[in-house]
């Protein structure tokens, strides 16, 4: 009934931007919708939206001129949207021309990766963050989708991989791996991302969870687990890691298949993995935090 508690979905909240070009005024718009979605979730740790775009003083074409200003998520959404598009245009593989599962999971990822604004992406949290994965930016989604990583290869720079799996090659308990090379100090932000198919098992819980639970996971060059890139929900489609990549070398994103009790028995999927990866220099002026 909700359209903002779907499946398979990106949803957009709203933050204002205080009309300037810093990131350190900006807060939350006070209209946008943020609570997560307390039913229909059993462990109550979906996180709802996904992103956010700026939603205050936007100005839009009224007859042909620019001339009608107004604030809501209506005016966040469509830049969400926007980027979608761009984003399948930059490379075809995205495109909703193909099978839908492949679009939704892939874009999700691509566009999760390069949310950088906001400063608690692990899916630990049993909490609202108001913002999801963080504020859209278009360029670092761009440079995702302009490389596409082949197993096994390294990526030495933002890219993205994308894969089907089934049972028989990814079965419970077991891992994917994918391999990332940092040749200085960078920050890191991983997303992964899947085809959400929900299930109620019994009545007893009258609610619904995943068929397909995964984990995002980042071994350091040493093989050393990075503690704060994991991210480990259970009622999300999509899971985000971030963290300074101090030590050079190559990392190993894992992603292992959690078993799901009593959920329906899935024998396909569409996963999608993407990185940002941000030089140093280049990232010290990024900041973490916009709450």
């Amino acid at each position: 009934m909700s359209p903002g508690k779907a499946w398979n979905v990106i949803n957009g909240g709203g933050y204002d931007d205080n009309n300037s070009p810093e990131w350190n005024d900006d807060t939350m718009w006070s209209g946008s919708s943020f609570l997560n979605p307390p039913a229909g979730d059993i462990h109550n740790d979906r996180e709802k939206p996904e992103v956010v775009a700026p939603a205050v003083g936007i100005w839009s074409y009224l007859n042909g001129s620019l001339s009608l200003s107004g604030n809501g998520t209506s005016l966040a959404a469509p830049q969400v949207a926007g980027l979608s598009a761009l984003l399948q245009n930059r490379d075809s593989e995205l495109s909703a021309c193909q099978s839908p599962r492949k679009p939704s999971s892939w874009l999700l990822q691509h566009i999760t990766s390069s949310t950088i604004y906001n400063s608690q992406v692990s899916g630990y949290a049993y909490e609202d963050l108001k913002d999801g994965a963080g504020g859209i930016n278009a360029d670092l989604a761009d440079q995702v989708a302009q490389t596409k990583g082949y197993d096994p290869a390294d990526c030495y720079s933002s890219c993205w991989w994308a894969e089907r799996f089934t049972d028989s090659d990814f079965s419970d308990y077991s891992e994917k791996y994918y391999t990332f090379h940092v040749s200085e100090p960078s920050l890191i932000r991983v997303a992964i991302a899947w085809w959400a198919n929900v299930d109620t098992p019994n009545s007893y819980y009258s609610s619904s969870w995943l068929a397909t639970d995964l984990d995002l996971r980042i071994n350091d060059p040493d093989g050393q687990p990075v503690d704060q890139a994991a991210s480990l929900s259970w009622d999300n489609n999509y899971e985000i890691g971030e963290f300074f990549a101090r030590q050079t070398g190559q990392y190993t994103i894992r992603i292992y298949k959690s078993p799901v009790s009593g959920a329906i028995n899935e024998s396909v999927n569409d996963l999608g993995t993407a990185l940002v990866m941000i030089p140093m220099p280049n990232s010290a002026y990024l900041p973490l935090v916009i709450r």
